[in-house]
């Protein structure tokens, strides 16, 4: 069917069967509903004035129609629009469109839809409060999140709060209603939280209720972020907080005064979620207080808070979390209200699965046929539509609503894809192409020169952007329907796993439902592949969500909530065993996912952007524990030490809680003799927690908790935490305490690079043995040009500490260029050569694995680039000495894997894969298990493109090994391996036998579910210039491969 074909039929089923528009004259059209007209122009707004275009540009094409009455309702409309829209607030004279404009710009702005300097949420505020009409904005506001449905977010926010929080009509409960949306918090909510503090400050709100002031300080305390600007609000609201060093227990005395329990029980459970010590006790009196709280729907909000905190604080009290849903069970029952209580029977429909749920949907159906028609009924039955696919009976039930619908405009809303865009969200499809325009369209009632129709056809000159939107969106409901009723069918999940690379597969609630009883009826297994992309989970899905972390038997469901709980929030206690394994898993996803929430060790952090005080004490004792376990490999550990890279230790009680516990940990394992550091990340530190640590420091001479501190404060220095004088005061309580304990004694004063660059001086101008005195003077001399001993430290300038603890903490980057560039200048011979790996076997063989000493550190990592380097220059001369009958091969060998899979620091690692690599090797599996090794690092894995040329060993006597090492889930490593096959092939080191074997496997892996996979790089300097999928990889390399391509257009060399 043509373009103009399938158009005319569109527009005879819109004349005769929908009735959104008639003929009027000769091939012109009329909309009927004249919301149609005002919504296209709308959206052509939005479309003809994208992003790229700056807000002034915008302002002026659109200006001189905000006085035509005609266009209010376009412009007011115009959601996502992205400019200032307080401008157009300012020139409109309507009130309701005056206030709806604030609130567009004010949501826009706070739900974070973009990160970008035009939108500074700081200038808004000085708007909104110079306004003088902030609560008439705070009602639009809420207006518009009335409009939020619970499966989609309004318009194009990604809101913080897609939840149905129960209307009031009490506007003194406007604070509440939004206290309700931004408990779910993201990112920008600390802007958000003083924006709207500063406007109910000016409103006086606080004056004339105080028990708001507690709610919305403990907001504000309770924000992730270090971001200090929350003391502007303590010294406004509540100044006597500024002073006190135990926030926690002054606040909860605060608590206690409050008289109005709905206001008590909120502030508690605000409170147990951040005070680890008395969190169960909080809960327990919050849970007790819901009996005098009169409201069932207020009783009802504080129910799902609970349930929500306590999963996250402790899911071991599986009866306290029956007693919650218990009563939420019973509260539901005393709501009354029909929109209220087809709110509640909804969300409750998410606390369990298989006939409960469908109960609980079965009364919201019954409750929406005793409904009004009006727009909240035309949202609940949208939004229930999805969440009863999958039940016939209640689906036919739904239909007889729909059908019985007096409006048949409603009617529309809820059966077409499009219409539903009118009630929640903006179509993201491309116009750039289009030459239509219909900024003319509203300026007239005259319909003669088409300009409705045109509006229509603008439409339908996107039609291919349109039919992509409507399948990406559509189909994805009915593909979840049909994976619920055939979860075996692999062409379902393909087309899931499509949308969800090619987009986003966000768990919305029907998909957490069919999600859920797929996994209740054990069919886990068939949808597995698709966990790794699901995301952002909407607030009112997660009591499923905790029920996979708390009662699943699914390892793979409990990853998937460990996952979403953490993400939506931060990590919490419960959620680290299972976070961790993911960072040792080979699927690339769930690993990158896992490590985002430590966040990656090479990050620039500049600000903290945690807090000791919100995540709690079990949480950083857990971490803590687990950053030093004999069992975690490097990568584990270091993304475990990146958890304190941003974090700021801000609660001195914490502190002295922690300090106390770690005291008793250590007493336990002190006969090992394993050395244990806990508290040497400190990275950024307040005023109060540094006068705990001083006073800790005096009353507790033990010299390692010392040592440990005096590690932190040479990296405190480097970010400006601490002052040259509290570095003074800090030195002088040092030096009463016995430093010749200290385990560490030696410190350097020069990077790995500069070290490396002494010790090619050194061995050009002294005179080279073999023998251990050239070695120990060789050393002897470079510790004591290059390093500065403990007790001359505490005698250094407050400067040099910064340069002392940069050199010993932190490996430099692209350090092995620098070598080579300074190797160009000399002449490496056999007998250098032979000094330098001697002096590297010695050192490894004295590296501990788990108790290193910093000295021991750098010189391994330096002598480690240093020889790689060598290697490198000089590959023949290295594989001589290394051939050599009276070579020590094996040695060499244990000792470099050793490196590899041992030694903190990335670079090390990478240069002992480089030197394994370079050896003759008679057993291929030290370099498969070498190159295992190294693949499971992605910062690591830049070193393949270095070392793999250098191996010496024929491809055809590893070739079975590394095809064995693709059964992984990784699809990175799966990516690495096949293009090593195809140099391998390309450059004819392997023989046709050979070809054969990973043509078959190549043939066998295309088009297998698993094979469809990203292949994604994240945070490396090793980047792939496309978007692909492993599948796409195999079958380009089979091509290139079985030959059908010239050698020289697909040659890939290493150096890519």
């Amino acid at each position: 069917m043509s373009l103009d074909d399938f158009v005319a039929k569109l527009v005879d089923i819109f004349k005769y069967q929908a009735g959104l528009f008639n003929e009027f004259g000769q091939n012109s059209f009329r909309f009927i509903h004249r919301t149609f007209q005002e919504y296209l122009a709308a959206k052509s707004i939005i479309y003809s004035n994208g992003s790229e275009r700056s807000e002034d540009m915008i302002y002026e094409i659109i200006k001189s129609r905000i006085g035509i009455p005609n266009w209010r309702v376009p412009l007011t409309n115009s959601g996502g629009l992205p400019i200032d829209t307080t401008k157009l607030a300012e020139a409109v004279d309507d009130n309701e469109n005056k206030y709806s404009l604030y609130a567009e710009y004010f949501a826009f702005n706070c739900t974070g839809f973009l990160d970008d300097f035009r939108y500074n949420i700081a200038a808004l505020s000085d708007r909104l409060k110079d306004s003088g009409k902030t609560d008439q904005i705070m009602k639009s506001f809420l207006k518009i999140g009335d409009a939020v449905q619970l499966y989609r977010p309004v318009r194009a926010y990604p809101w913080p709060i897609d939840i149905f929080y129960f209307l009031s009509s009490n506007d003194d409960d406007i604070p509440i209603a939004l206290f309700n949306c931004l408990e779910n918090v993201n990112a920008n909510v600390p802007y958000v939280l003083q924006i709207v503090s500063e406007i109910f400050i000016n409103e006086g709100y606080f004056t004339r209720n105080q028990e708001l002031i507690p709610l919305v300080i403990l907001f504000h305390f309770g924000i992730m972020s270090g971001d200090t600007k929350r003391f502007i609000i303590y010294e406004k609201l509540l100044p006597e907080l500024i002073d006190q060093v135990n926030i926690k227990e002054f606040l909860f005395g605060k608590i206690q005064l409050l008289s109005n329990p709905y206001y008590k029980s909120r502030a508690l459970y605000q409170l147990a979620e951040f005070y680890d010590e008395k969190s169960f006790e909080l809960l327990n009196q919050s849970f007790t207080l819901r009996n005098d709280v009169q409201d069932p729907i207020l009783k009802f909000q504080i129910l799902e808070k609970i349930f929500n905190i306590v999963h996250c604080k402790d899911i071991e009290q599986k009866l306290f979390i029956r007693q919650i849903v218990e009563e939420l069970i019973l509260t539901f029952d005393t709501i009354e209200g029909l929109n209220d209580r087809f709110i509640a029977s909804v969300r409750l429909s998410f606390y369990g699965s298989g006939e409960f749920r469908k109960n609980y949907l079965t009364i919201a159906v019954e409750t929406l046929s005793r409904m009004s028609e009006n727009d909240d009924k035309i949202k609940f039955i949208i939004k229930l539509k999805s969440l009863v696919s999958i039940y016939d009976d209640l689906q036919n039930k739904l239909d007889d609503i729909i059908e019985s619908l007096q409006n048949k405009i409603h009617s529309y809303f809820i059966n077409s894809y499009y219409g539903r865009i009118l009630f929640t969200e903006q179509l993201n499809f491309d116009t750039s192409n289009s030459q239509l325009s219909i900024f003319d369209t509203a300026e007239t009632n005259d319909v003669s020169n088409n300009n409705e129709i045109q509006a229509l056809f603008l439409l339908y000159a996107q039609l291919n952007d349109i039919k992509s939107s409507i399948g990406k969106t559509e189909n994805l409901n009915h593909l979840w329907i049909k994976l619920y009723n055939d979860p075996n069918n692999q062409t379902t999940i393909e087309k899931v796993l499509k949308i969800a690379l090619d987009t986003e597969l966000l768990l919305t609630p029907q998909a957490a439902i069919i999600i859920d009883e797929l996994v209740q009826n054990g069919k886990e297994d068939n949808i597995s592949i698709l966990f790794p992309y699901i995301i952002k989970p909407s607030n009112e899905v997660l009591p499923i969500v905790y029920r996979w972390f708390t009662n699943s038997n699914s390892t793979e469901i409990k990853k998937l909530a460990a996952l979403l709980l953490s993400e939506a929030k931060h990590v919490f206690e419960p959620f680290l065993d299972t976070i961790i394994e993911l960072i040792k898993s080979d699927n690339d996803q769930m690993r990158y996912r896992a490590q985002r929430i430590f966040q990656h060790p090479d990050r620039d952090v500049q600000e903290p952007v945690k807090r000791i005080s919100v995540i709690g004490e079990k949480t950083l004792i857990k971490i803590l524990q687990n950053r030093l376990c004999r069992e975690h490999l490097p990568r584990v550990r270091t993304y475990l030490n990146s958890f304190f890279f941003d974090l700021l230790w801000d609660d001195p009680v914490v502190f002295q809680n922690l300090h106390k516990s770690i005291k008793q940990l250590k007493e336990t394992n002190s006969s090992n003799g394993r050395k244990k550091f806990f508290f040497d990340k400190i990275k950024f530190i307040d005023t109060h927690t540094w006068n705990a640590l001083m006073e800790s420091l005096q009353s507790s001479y033990h010299p390692a908790y010392a040592e440990e501190l005096f590690h932190s404060v040479m990296t405190l220095t480097q970010v400006d935490q601490i002052t040259e004088e509290q570095w003074t005061a800090f030195a002088q309580v040092l030096s009463a305490i016995d430093i010749s304990q200290f385990q560490e004694k030696i410190f350097f004063i020069c990077t790995d690079v500069e070290i490396v660059e002494f010790i090619i001086q050194q061995i050009c101008t002294l005179p080279i043995s073999n023998d251990e005195t050239y070695f120990e003077l060789l050393e002897s001399k470079l510790i004591h040009d290059t390093s500065v001993r403990i007790e001359n430290i505490l005698q250094s300038h407050y400067q040099r500490i910064k340069h002392i603890g940069r050199c010993n903490f932190y490996g430099s980057k692209d350090s092995n260029q620098t070598v080579l560039n300074a190797l160009s200048l000399v002449s490496i011979n056999m007998v250098i050569m032979e000094s330098l790996i001697q002096w590297l076997i010695q050192n490894m063989a004295i590296f501990r694995v788990f108790d290193y000493a910093w000295l021991s550190i750098v010189i391994c990592d330096s002598l480690l680039l240093l020889v790689s380097a060598c290697a490198q220059k000089e590959d023949y001369m290295y594989r001589r000495i290394t051939n050599s009958p009276n070579f020590n091969k094996i040695q060499m060998i244990k000792l470099l894997e050793k490196m590899l899979n041992y030694h903190p620091f990335f670079s090390a690692r990478g240069n002992a894969f480089i030197l394994l690599a370079a050896i003759d090797h008679s057993d291929h599996r030290v370099i498969i298990n070498a190159m295992n090794a190294l693949l499971d690092e992605n910062l690591v894995k830049e070193y393949s493109v270095i070392g793999i040329p250098l191996i010496n060993l024929s491809p055809n006597d590893y070739l079975d090994g590394l095809l064995e090492s693709l059964k992984n889930e990784s699809a990175i490593k799966a990516y690495e391996i096949v293009k090593v096959f195809t140099q391998f092939a390309l450059n004819e080191k392997i023989s046709e036998h050979s070809k054969s074997k990973i043509m078959n496997y190549l043939a066998n892996e295309i088009g297998q579910l698993k094979s469809k996979k990203p292949v994604n790089y994240y945070y490396t300097d090793i980047k792939i210039p496309f978007t692909t999928t492993l599948e796409n990889e195999l079958y380009k390399a089979w091509i290139k491969i079985q030959g059908l391509s010239g050698k020289t257009q697909y040659s890939i060399g290493f150096e890519e």
